[in-house]
């Protein structure tokens, strides 16, 4: 059965930085962006991750089983290895989906305290990722891939 999504889009209010060149913290050349897209009505936002290049948005369910990641980057430099993968559409855009096989990531362009603190997919989440417009979008969770498609058609990155 279909969950019901919300009508109208969780907008997070707070200007996001995402800083141009790796590790660059000037703010004079900071892009300030507001990602707005709608999730699965069960699903409320536990908290937002900002680091110098990528933020996370990171959403449960009331019993913390259900999760939703939206992560958005610079680059993806990121080096994930799985054994399966397919190509979507979005919209106009192409999208990988696959599922994460639990093996660790390398993050190519990030500090260990950065990897630290960010959120990573758990071992069966699916993970989609597309470029919209200059930015580079990871969308992961436990649930299902036709809610993170749903998901991820809404996303607008302002």
């Amino acid at each position: 059965m279909k969950k019901a999504f919300l009508s109208v889009c969780v907008m997070v209010l707070a200007s996001l930085m995402l800083f141009p060149g790796c590790g660059n913290k000037n703010e004079d050349n900071a892009t300030r962006l507001n990602a707005i897209f709608t999730v699965p009505e069960q699903m409320t936002k536990e908290r937002m991750i900002t680091i110098p290049t990528r933020q996370q948005y990171i959403y449960r369910n009331d019993d913390g089983n259900l999760h939703a990641v939206l992560e958005v980057m610079q680059e993806n430099d990121d080096i994930i290895n799985v054994t399966s993968k397919e190509s979507i559409k979005l919209g106009k855009h192409d999208c990988l989906v696959y599922i994460y096989n639990g093996e660790d990531i390398d993050y190519q362009n990030l500090s260990e305290a950065e990897i630290s603190g960010i959120v990573k997919p758990q071992d069966g989440d699916t993970i989609l990722e597309w470029k919209n417009k200059k930015n580079y979008l990871r969308l992961f969770g436990n649930i299902s891939k036709e809610e993170l498609v749903e998901i991820a058609e809404g996303v607008t990155i302002k």
